[in-house]
C-alpha cells in the first residue's frame, strides 16, 4: 500500500482550479470582451493533468513490472482504469445530450446523436480536431488512449519480444514523447493550431509521457528527486509563467518552433513541480489536508460538470444578480454537483472496483480476465 501524499491531492486541485478558472473567464471573454490572456490559463490546467497521469500511472505500471506479460494482469490493470475513468465519461456524455436538448437545441445547435458513436469509442478528436459537443472530452480521449496504448506496448514487448521491462518502458516513454514533437513540427500549419488541432490525440502523448519519464526517475534517483524539489519547483513555475505570457501576448500562431515546441515545454513546467508535489506528505494540518484531499477526490467530476455551469449558472446569475453574485454561485455549484456525484456514483463504483478486482502488481489475487 503506497503512502497517500498530500502534495499530489495540491497538484491536481490547482488543476482543476486553472480550468474552472478559464471557463469562467471564457464566458467574461465572450460577453464583456476581457483580456484574451485569462482564457489561456486551460492550457496549463490541462498540462498538470496530463502530467500528474503520467506520474500517477507510470508508478502503478513500474510497480507492475513484468507480471503484465501475463493477460490477466494486464486486463486486470485495463479493467481498473475503465472503472476508474469510463463511468463518469459516459454518464456525461447522457448529460451533454440532455443539455443540448433543454438549452442548446433552441439556440440551434445541431442534433450530437449522429456523433455519440464517435464519442463512445475516444475517436472524436484521434485524427482530427474536436468537435463543438461534449468540447472537454478531447483532453479525456488522449487520457483514455494513452490507458491503452502504453501498457499494450509493455504487454507485447515483454511477451512476444522478450525484452527486459526496464529498457521497455523507457523505450515507449521516449518514443511518446518524440513522435508527437515530430508530427506537430512536420505537420501543424497555422492555420490548423489556431483551429485547436493541438487538441487531437495524435499530437498531444508527450504532454502525459513526461510524466512516465519523472516517475521513473523518481524510483532510479530518490534522493535527487527530494533535494531537487525547491529548486525543481521554483524552475518549473518560470516554465509555467514564460509560457503563460507567451500564449496571451506572443505570437504562437505564426512559429513553427512554437508550435512544435510549447506543449512540451508547458508539460516540463509541470513535471518540475512533481518533485516537490511527490514528496509533500502535509499542506499545514489535518483539516487542510482533508479538505485538499477532498476536493482532488471530486476533481473528475468538476472538470466535466463545469463547463455547464459556466454556461447555465454563471450567466443567469451574473446577468440577473451582478458579477460577484454569479461568480460565487458558479464555484458552489461546481463544487457541490461535482461531489454529489462523486458520492452518489463513482465513489460508490470505485469501492466495488477494490474489492473485486486487484492491481495487476498482485498477481495472486487476480480475477478471470472476463469477470
Amino acid at each position: 500500500m503506497h503512502k497517500h501524499v498530500n502534495g499530489l491531492d495540491l497538484m491536481r486541485v490547482v488543476a482543476i482550479a486553472i480550468v474552472v478558472f478559464q471557463h469562467g473567464a471564457l464566458f467574461f471573454n465572450l460577453c464583456y470582451g476581457t483580456p484574451v490572456i485569462w482564457t489561456k490559463t486551460g492550457t496549463i490546467g490541462v498540462t498538470l493533468f496530463f502530467a500528474l497521469s503520467g506520474y500517477l500511472i507510470g508508478g502503478m505500471l513500474l510497480d507492475c513490472g513484468d507480471s503484465l506479460r501475463d493477460f490477466r494482469a494486464a486486463g486486470n490493470f485495463w479493467l481498473r482504469r475503465a472503472l476508474r475513468t469510463l463511468p463518469n465519461y459516459y454518464l456525461f456524455i447522457l448529460v451533454n445530450v440532455a443539455f443540448w436538448y433543454l438549452f442548446q437545441r433552441p439556440r440551434g445547435y445541431e442534433n450530437p446523436m449522429r456523433l455519440i458513436p464517435r464519442y463512445a469509442f475516444f475517436v472524436q478528436n484521434f485524427a482530427s480536431k474536436p468537435f463543438w459537443f461534449f468540447a472537454e472530452s478531447w483532453s479525456l480521449s488522449v487520457e483514455e488512449w494513452f490507458y491503452l496504448l502504453f501498457p499494450l506496448g509493455l504487454f507485447l514487448g515483454l511477451r512476444l519480444l522478450k525484452l527486459p521491462f526496464g529498457r521497455l518502458y523507457w523505450a515507449l516513454a521516449v518514443l511518446m514523447i518524440l513522435i508527437p514533437v515530430t508530427l506537430r513540427g512536420w505537420v501543424l500549419t497555422p492555420e490548423e493550431w489556431q483551429r485547436g488541432i493541438t487538441q487531437v490525440v495524435l499530437y498531444r502523448p508527450d504532454s502525459i509521457a513526461v510524466g512516465l519519464v519523472a516517475v521513473a526517475l523518481s524510483r532510479q534517483y530518490p534522493v535527487v528527486w527530494s533535494r531537487l524539489r525547491i529548486p525543481a519547483a521554483v524552475g518549473g513555475l518560470a516554465f509555467l509563467a514564460a509560457s503563460f505570457c507567451y500564449m496571451g501576448v506572443g505570437d504562437p500562431d505564426h512559429s513553427s518552433v512554437a508550435r512544435t515546441f510549447l506543449p512540451l515545454f508547458v508539460s516540463l513546467g509541470c513535471v518540475l513541480l512533481l518533485p516537490w508535489a511527490s514528496t509533500c506528505s502535509n499542506l499545514g494540518g489535518p483539516a487542510i489536508n482533508a479538505g485538499i484531499g477532498a476536493l482532488a477526490r471530486w476533481s473528475y467530476s468538476m472538470y466535466l460538470v463545469n463547463l455547464m455551469m459556466s454556461s447555465t449558472v454563471l450567466s443567469h446569475m451574473q446577468f440577473h444578480y451582478g458579477t460577484a453574485v454569479g461568480i460565487a454561485s458558479y464555484v458552489a455549484a461546481c463544487v457541490g454537483v461535482s461531489a454529489a456525484i462523486y458520492h452518489g456514483f463513482e465513489a460508490p463504483i470505485l469501492r466495488w472496483r477494490d474489492r473485486r478486482i486487484y492491481p495487476a502488481a498482485h498477481p495472486r489475487r487476480l480475477l478471470p480476465l472476463f469477470l
